[in-house]
């Protein structure tokens, strides 16, 4: 008999039987002592396969989840590049506030959604004042709608790291 184990820990045997006693020479123990350890890799193999997928199932899920937490929040919400100020997503209860279509949103400057600033073509001074906040505030700004109308908004930033 020869053990075979999975992460370290014995889980079966590979057992042989002969009808002759020493049957088995040394050169065929050493065989099927490797054979053993080959099984035993595998199923190391195959459980690390096993525990990939289950990560993956479960991190899809997690995805799943959060988008739709984002797509179905009734507040608009917006991921921006915390340098930039691009739209990097944002979810259709801001497009609808805004008038504008996601599409037309994401790729833009987080400046579309707020009415023009002097000296600040990309990034609005309500969007600075976030960088580097990890705890988030509200703060009272306006936004502007595609057809540039003006409307009073609360708006609650802060950073986080993404990927």
């Amino acid at each position: 008999s020869f053990a075979l184990r999975l992460q370290g820990k014995i889980c079966g045997a590979l057992t042989l039987c002969a009808a002759e006693k020493n049957f088995f020479r040394d050169r065929e123990v050493t065989l099927l002592e490797e054979v053993a350890l080959d099984i035993s890799f595998a199923l190391e193999k195959m459980e690390g396969d096993r525990q990939k997928l289950r990560i993956e199932r479960a991190l899809h899920a997690s995805e799943q989840r959060y988008r739709r937490l984002f797509d179905e929040a009734t507040e608009g919400i917006a991921l921006a590049d915390v340098e930039t100020g691009e739209l990097l997503d944002c979810n259709q209860a801001l497009a609808k506030m805004t008038g504008f279509e996601r599409e037309e949103l994401i790729g833009k400057p987080q400046a579309v959604l707020h009415p023009p600033e002097a000296g600040i073509p990309a990034v609005t001074s309500s969007f600075a004042s976030h960088r580097g906040d990890s705890q988030g505030y509200v703060i009272l700004t306006e936004i502007m709608t595609k057809a540039g109308e003006i409307k009073p908004v609360e708006i609650k930033a802060h950073t986080l790291e993404i990927d």
